[in-house]
């Protein structure tokens, strides 16, 4: 369990319990990479590098900002003094300081686009920095107006900040103010590395949920399986026992018409004797005899009338004849008919 968090924390990678304990010497070499690797996948001579470059460009761009930071509270000092100045007539010393402040802004921001690349000597339009620098001296008896209205101007941001962040800690006292302005940073700095640090427990406890959470799908998916097993083999039970009750079924009915065939034989040989045989042996001969002679006398019956209606009703003797012959032949039919009838 050990080997399995402290890979999954320090390398990209999600393995389970199962690819652990069947790939072992993997995990093992995982675990040495995970000494030699970060979490991002970078060697940790290589992260080194990033963070230092990291560091490097935070620094510029706090710089960077902090140079927009005070153009724009100069801007707006300046922007102060022109609103003045359409209300009521400025002071010359308010006439030369705007003025100047001015052309320091104009100058402030025209040097860092002289040389875009870093490494070119070309100026823009024969301007270089420090041509720019020199005529910025002439301004030099009213630079320290300028910084202490920034600085005035920057003061009362950082306290209206603090005030909007930390809203009830408004004092009468300015000095007390700015102090308090000046603890923000470190406050929110402090605050930042707390929510850091709750965000890396959630993501801890974030990767904890999800390995618990693949225990307990492999700890389901096995239950499953098992049961599936289970089902396949009590369905295979019941199917055996259908196989088997049904084939014993059919023995059984086997061994009942056999049974039965074996009570016909007896009731047969019961009732019919050898004596009773040769008898009934003898009246079937005897019938067949006299159902032989009574089938020649139809026969020979049915010839004469044949030859009768040849000759046609002009003979009153064979007419006589006719009918007599017609009466013998129901006789003999009734005969045969009660012959068939007894036999």
């Amino acid at each position: 369990m050990y080997t399995l968090r402290t890979i999954n924390e320090s390398l990209p990678i999600k393995l389970s319990e199962e690819d652990v304990e069947s790939m072992p010497e993997l995990a093992n070499l995982l675990l040495a990479l995970s000494k030699k690797i970060t979490p991002n996948g970078n060697s940790i001579k290589l992260q080194e590098s990033i963070e230092e470059a990291e560091d490097i460009l935070t620094k510029e761009k706090n710089e960077w900002l902090q140079h927009k930071i005070l153009l724009a509270a100069a801007k707006q000092v300046l922007v102060e003094y022109e609103m003045k100045a359409i209300d009521e007539e400025l002071s010359e010393p308010d006439k030369e300081f705007c003025q100047a402040l001015n052309e320091c802004l104009a100058f402030a921001e025209m040097i860092p686009h002289l040389h875009p690349s870093g490494d070119s000597d070309v100026s823009v339009l024969g301007l270089t920095a420090e041509h720019l620098k020199k005529q910025r001296k002439r301004h030099e008896p009213i630079l320290n107006r300028i910084r202490s209205e920034v600085e005035e101007l920057m003061k009362q941001k950082c306290i209206n900040i603090a005030q909007f962040y930390l809203p009830g800690g408004k004092t009468n006292n300015a000095d007390l103010n700015l102090a308090k302005a000046c603890q923000l940073p470190a406050l929110v700095e402090a605050q930042v590395s707390e929510l850091e640090a709750e965000q890396q427990q959630l993501e801890a406890l974030k990767n904890e949920k999800m390995l618990l959470q693949e225990e307990r799908y492999k700890i389901f998916k096995d239950s499953l399986l098992e049961l599936q097993n289970i089902c396949n083999k009590k369905l295979q039970l019941q199917k055996d026992l259908k196989s088997t009750t049904s084939k014993y079924l059919l023995s059984y009915s086997k061994t009942l018409h056999s049974k039965l065939a074996l009570c016909n034989t007896e009731i047969i040989y019961e009732t019919y004797k050898e004596d009773t045989v040769l008898a009934l042996k003898k009246i079937k001969e005897h019938i067949d005899k006299e159902l032989k002679k009574a089938k020649e006398q139809n026969r020979q019956a049915n010839e004469a009338v044949s030859e009768y209606e040849k000759l046609g009703p002009e003979y009153t003797t064979k007419v006589e004849q006719y009918r007599k012959l017609e009466q013998e032949i129901e006789s003999i039919k009734w005969s045969l008919d009660r012959l068939k009838n007894s036999s």
